[in-house]
C-alpha cells in the first residue's frame, strides 16, 4: 500500500482504505503522548455520505506531521463526529 502526504493530509491510493480521497477526514486534534514520545492526531473519519461516523487515529514525531495512520475506530460502538480531547496533568 502506497501512502502519500498531500498538503499535510494523509492519503492511501487503495479504494476502500480508511484514508482515501473519497472519504472525509476533518476536525483534527493533536495531543502529545509522553509515554511514547509521539504526537497523536485524532480526527473525524467518515464516508462521503457521512454514515460511517468514526474516529481516525494517526501518530507522528512532530505536531505538524507527517502522520502515519494507525486505525479507524468507533468508540464504544457509537457514532463519533465532534470530539473534544482533554489532557489532564496530574503532576502539577
Amino acid at each position: 500500500m502506497k501512502s502519500e502526504n498531500k498538503n499535510g493530509c494523509m492519503w492511501y491510493d487503495t479504494d476502500g482504505n480508511p484514508i482515501h480521497p473519497d472519504r472525509v477526514g476533518e476536525r483534527p486534534k493533536v495531543l502529545y503522548n509522553e509515554q511514547t514520545g509521539k504526537f497523536v492526531l485524532w480526527f473525524h473519519l467518515d464516508s462521503s455520505d457521512y454514515f460511517a461516523a468514526h474516529a481516525g487515529v494517526a501518530v507522528a514525531d512532530s505536531p505538524t506531521g507527517p502522520f502515519r495512520f494507525v486505525r479507524e475506530i468507533s468508540p464504544n460502538g457509537y457514532d463519533c463526529r465532534d470530539m473534544t480531547l482533554f489532557r489532564e496533568y496530574t503532576d502539577l
